[in-house]
């Protein structure tokens, strides 16, 4: 909700460059009780009086600083400067204020996407009390070359700068982005720059909690509205239906559970119970076979619109979100008629999280930030019914995190509060549409690149012509850590994938190859990641494992030390690839040239839903549900192992399991088999995986997020 309610405090402006993390921003400064206000470029400096501003942050953003003079001026920056308010410039932010202090910013071939450890000036302010080596999250393609007039360098990954001061002022930039988990300790980053606006700590979940339930009493007109709350099973829309029952009582609140064919293994049994446990009826409409046959109009690039195909025959991820999303509208207006709702009366209320809104480039979030993937429930219809003012969304301006506490505060019960997120589209976009194989002019070189990396021992004696797609994209001790891994007794295969999946990458969407790792039966299990390996990955203490005995087959474990760490290197060496995954089952023998043809067809859905089925009960059975935030169970249309000579045709898919470890869902990192997940649990879900009929190999997905997302598509 807004935040006018606390609009005496002093508070911290964030200047809305359209970044993917922008309101991550705010969320952390919430974290430290400090109010915040999100200004667009051309604020009023009144704006700032009023609202009691001491310091601003400029966001990161998809933009560029490389303009010509007479462009770079449009941006009007160096109003912000003359304010003389303590400034902090993230990413996009940085190289603004880099610029307008006279210093270079040049596109180069170097990009950082993904942790990255750097070496700061502790004494700089905005680093007082942290240790000279810090993890950071580094996501960019733009690069300062040159530090302007009057700043000094007070970071750096290499020879490449990350951080810079002024000599006399309050103004600072910083290359990474200290808002993301991926940072762990951007949080003191922020406090330390609270400290110097001299902005204190007032602004509490349970005060914003409180006027979230006034303004929706105030926007439910007690005498004429109803509201049908849409409600998938959920945390979110379940607190959602809660704190309208707590504003406005039950009488005015119609809660509808609407199953699309999608949903997991009996989860509409499920959530109807579960939620009936907590006072909310739920009627639940069965519309299985209407979202399958779907259609939908797709506004395209020139403003025009075209007709869709039928959802089970759509394979690109973006019309299957957008024909799903309107589908809902679609059922929903349905059920206003069957009831005899009023249209102009009734409000549609929706579990809406900030990230839905960041990441389908809503107004809602972010005038600038690019759509990285639609959400269901920020589609066009969505947001004309907006513009009309007929959705409600209590819940727009939180994080999942956050929700999880509201809804202990509104008394709901653990088993609601720690479910796994579940996206409204459900399986349908865990399963990879295919109809051909996606093999661009790229290919090729990219699968050469991949293997002079898994190679590099030897390929650093016989330099050749894209050699320098990796030496010079990686720092010494990465460059040495690669020679220790791949001059090692273990044995990696690459094989780059013929599919994409969805990314986010320098603040803007991707759709991108997937490389796949396996590891040679000859190599599996015969070494270990010693302590000077962790040293020389740059990462957290305690982060590795060594292979641990396999109770499933008794054999040990692959190297995860060694995958993590290809994981992270292989998106800055191959931009053109966001998804790293690993194989089980040993060396993967053949190239892959081809797909499975896939549709949402229902014997491909039930398969996943099988297989997905068997991945959550051995999380539950296990007890391993609480380590990991959520863990999509995806299928691509790959069939591994198939000998070219006898030309065997594809036939079979194959199953991904991506455990994500989060806060904010904005950004994470993959549960760590070995320490966040026993390798004996991940074991047993392949094996019984692999029993069902049309699996070809079960893999695991390696990257963080950036550069994947969370899902697939």
């Amino acid at each position: 909700m807004n935040n006018n309610h606390h609009a005496n405090s002093k508070c911290i402006g964030i200047v809305d460059a359209g970044s993917q993390y922008g309101k991550l921003i705010d969320r952390k400064l919430r974290e430290l009780n400090i109010r915040t206000v999100i200004l667009d470029f051309a604020f009023d400096a009144d704006e700032l009086t009023a609202q009691n501003v001491r310091g601003l942050v400029i966001s990161g953003g998809p933009g560029t600083v490389i303009l010509e003079d007479e462009e770079f001026n449009k941006l009007n920056g160096d109003r912000i400067i003359k304010l003389g308010l303590p400034v902090l410039g993230i990413c996009f932010g940085m190289q603004l204020l880099n610029r307008l202090f006279g210093g270079a910013v040049e596109r180069t071939d170097l990009r950082e996407d993904g942790e990255c450890e750097i070496e700061i000036d502790t004494k700089c302010a905005l680093f007082n009390g942290l240790s000279s080596k810090q993890l950071v999250l580094l996501t960019h393609g733009d690069t300062c070359t040159k530090v302007g007039e009057k700043l000094k360098v007070v970071g750096k990954h290499g020879d490449t700068i990350s951080a810079i001061s002024h000599e006399s002022s309050s103004f600072f930039g910083v290359q990474f982005h200290p808002e993301t988990d991926l940072t762990p300790n951007g949080k003191t980053m922020f406090k330390n720059f609270c400290n110097i606006c001299g902005v204190e700590s007032s602004y509490t979940l349970n005060s914003r909690l409180k006027a979230s339930i006034e303004e929706l009493r105030q926007c439910i007109d007690q005498q004429q509205n109803n509201v049908v709350c849409l409600v998938s099973g959920g945390v979110d829309s379940a607190v959602c239906a809660a704190m309208l029952q707590k504003a406005v009582g039950k009488d005015k609140i119609i809660p509808v559970h609407i199953d699309n064919g999608f949903m997991r293994l009996n989860e509409s049994k499920l959530v109807e119970k579960s939620l009936s446990d907590i006072g909310i009826n739920l009627d639940v409409y069965n519309e299985a076979r209407t979202f399958s046959m779907a259609t939908t109009k797709i506004l395209q690039m020139d403003d025009t619109y075209r007709s869709s195909l039928q959802l089970n025959k759509t394979v690109h991820p973006e019309d299957k979100r957008q024909i799903i999303g309107d589908c809902f509208i679609s059922v929903y207006n349905r059920i206003l008629v069957d009831r005899g709702l009023d249209v102009e009366t009734t409000l549609l209320a929706q579990g809406t999280l900030r990230p839905d809104l960041i990441e389908s480039g809503s107004i809602y979030a972010s005038a600038k930030s690019d759509r990285i993937k639609t959400h269901h429930n920020d589609t066009d219809l969505v947001r004309a019914l907006r513009a009309r003012g007929k959705v409600i969304e209590p819940l727009k301006d939180f994080h999942k995190d956050e929700v999880r506490q509201i809804g202990a505060e509104l008394k709901l019960s653990q088993s609601i509060l720690q479910r796994h997120p579940f996206p409204g589209p459900g399986l349908a976009i865990r399963i990879l549409c295919a109809e051909a194989p996606n093999m661009g002019a790229d290919f090729v070189e990219t699968q050469v690149i991949l293997n002079k990396i898994v190679t590099y021992n030897d390929s650093k004696r016989r330099p050749f012509l894209l050699f320098n797609k990796i030496v010079e994209v990686l720092t010494k001790p990465e460059l040495e850590m690669l020679d220790k891994i791949t001059g090692g007794p273990y044995m990696y295969k690459s094989t780059l994938l013929p599919i994409n999946s969805v990314g986010v990458q320098g603040d803007a969407r991707t759709y991108s190859y997937c490389a796949a790792f396996s590891c040679s039966s000859k190599s599996i299990g015969t070494a270990s990641s010693s302590p000077s390996d962790q040293q020389q990955l740059n990462t957290t203490p305690g982060s590795f494992v060594k292979g641990a005995a396999n109770s499933a087959n008794s054999q040990p474990g692959p190297n995860w030390d060694h995958l993590f760490f290809l994981a992270r290197i292989i998106p800055r060496c191959c931009h053109n690839i966001n998804r790293v995954a690993y194989v089980f089952g040993g060396e993967v023998s053949h190239a892959v040239n081809d797909i499975t043809v896939t549709y949402l067809d229902a014997p491909t859905v039930d398969l996943l839903r099988t297989a997905d089925d068997i991945a959550m009960t051995t999380l539950k059975m296990d007890n391993c549900l609480k380590s990991v935030s959520q863990m999509p169970v995806v299928m691509i249309p790959i069939h591994f192992d198939r000998d070219p000579v006898k030309r065997v045709a594809s036939i079979k898919r194959s199953i991904v399991l991506r455990t994500f470890k989060t806060q904010d869902f904005m950004t994470g990192v993959p549960a760590r088999p070995g320490k966040d997940i026993p390798e004996s649990v991940l074991n047993k879900i392949n094996q019984n995986i692999l029993k069902l009929p049309g699996i070809s190999r079960v893999l695991y997905d390696l990257t963080s997020k950036p550069p994947a997302t969370t899902e697939w598509e």
